[in-house]
């Protein structure tokens, strides 16, 4: 687990050619001890998921159909036994929202949020960038609006609030526009 922590933090702190990203690594071999039992928050994420899926809440993710969605179902059903995937419209990707903003992709109206993310996700579009920090910040220049301190960039809390404040600027955007 240490080497992985190791190895992790250098793909996060250095670029391939070696040279720093501005980006830091927060989680240690220590700070993970001193955490909660893994399998016991995993089953508290999973109830929290399906508190949600009972009010109709809907989950607000960035890259969540191809990442976030992916490591819950497999961390889900080999560390719980439970099986587990995101209804249709249950979780909304700002990542694809942007990618699709670049190419005027708009939904189909039989699209559900997943079956628009994935024609979305499937493209491979040269000059299309999507990345919540290096892209998607700076061009709806979120640090500035929101008084952001960078220096807390990839810790849940942090992405969790971009990714909110992301759908908000959205929201907005699609206010403005009449869409």
């Amino acid at each position: 687990l240490r080497d992985r922590l190791e190895e992790t933090r250098k793909h996060v702190e250095f670029g391939k050619d070696g040279r720093a990203t501005g980006k830091h690594y927060r989680f240690t071999y220590d700070l993970l001890r001193t955490g909660r039992p893994p399998r016991e928050a995993l089953k508290e994420f999973h109830e929290l998921l399906i508190a949600g899926r009972e009010t109709k809440t809907p989950y607000v993710f960035h890259n969540g159909y191809n990442f976030d969605g992916r490591i819950l179902k497999s961390h889900f059903q080999h560390w719980l036994g439970i099986d587990w995937e995101f209804h249709d419209n249950e979780l909304w990707d700002t990542g694809m929202m942007e990618k699709a903003s670049q190419l005027n992709m708009v939904p189909d109206p039989k699209d559900s949020w997943k079956s628009w993310a994935g024609r979305v996700s499937a493209g491979r579009f040269k000059g299309i960038f999507w990345s919540l920090d290096g892209h998607c910040v700076k061009r709806h220049n979120l640090v500035q609006k929101h008084n952001l301190d960078v220096s807390q960039a990839h810790t849940a809390g942090y992405d969790s609030y971009l990714a909110h404040l992301l759908f908000e600027e959205y929201r907005e955007i699609s206010q403005r526009e009449g869409a």
